[in-house]
Order: C-alpha cells, then sequence, then structure tokens
C-alpha cells in the first residue's frame, strides 16, 4: 500500500455516525467527561480534538465494555484492532486490562435462577 493510500484509510471514520449519535446521548458527562458532539465523534474516531477527553472516575471497566462492543461493528479486523490500541491509549487504558475486562459483561447474560426462591411462587 502506497503512503497516500495508508493516510487516506487512516482518515476514514472507524465508527458509524449513527451508533456515535446513540453512544455520546449514553456516554457524554458519565462514560466520559463532558463534551461537544464534534469532539466526541473525533474522540472514537481517533482524530485531533480540541481539547483533552478522559475517561470519568471509575469509568474505566464500563469504558472497556464499550470498546469491545464498538469493535465488532468495525470492519474488517485489522482495522477493528488498529481502533482498539489506539482508543485504549487515548484513553489511559492498558493492553492487559482491556483484556482482561474487556468484553466480559455479566449484564447481557441470562443468570441462572435462584436455588433459594422458586420460579413460580404459589
Amino acid at each position: 500500500m502506497s503512503n497516500a493510500t495508508q493516510t487516506i484509510a487512516r482518515q476514514r471514520d472507524y465508527v458509524k455516525p449513527n451508533l456515535l449519535a446513540t453512544l455520546y446521548d449514553l456516554c457524554n458527562d458519565s462514560v466520559l467527561t463532558d463534551c461537544e458532539p464534534s469532539d466526541f465523534y473525533f474522540f472514537l474516531n481517533l482524530k485531533e480534538v480540541g481539547y483533552p477527553i478522559e475517561v470519568c472516575y471509575r469509568q474505566k471497566l464500563k469504558m472497556c465494555y464499550l470498546i469491545h462492543s464498538i469493535a465488532y461493528t468495525i470492519r474488517p479486523d485489522s482495522r477493528s484492532k488498529e481502533w482498539i490500541a489506539g482508543i485504549t491509549q487515548r484513553c489511559g487504558i492498558t493492553a492487559e486490562y482491556y483484556h482482561s475486562h474487556g468484553g466480559k459483561s455479566t449484564a447481557t447474560c441470562p443468570r441462572a435462577p435462584s436455588v433459594r426462591y422458586p420460579q413460580n411462587p404459589k
């Protein structure tokens, strides 16, 4: 690949705009510090941002889950891996922390029924 082709590939967006709009509503000032929608867009697409955007206090685990979920929407996989490396660095998340926590959310997994309580109380 030539340098010009590589530059154009890097300029392409990683995350789709409709997904970014939804994520902005969910994450702004809760997972990531308060910012403008355009800065949020640039931050998640690994572009230059006007001022630093950081992960909110005690929200790195949620950010790992978010990164893991967004990565599934990025194709091809090589771009996904490139994006994960870039976004974790921007968020101050080490590769070890991400790999030990990313994608292990129990919130989406169905829970086993409780043994203590009957399924259908009468």
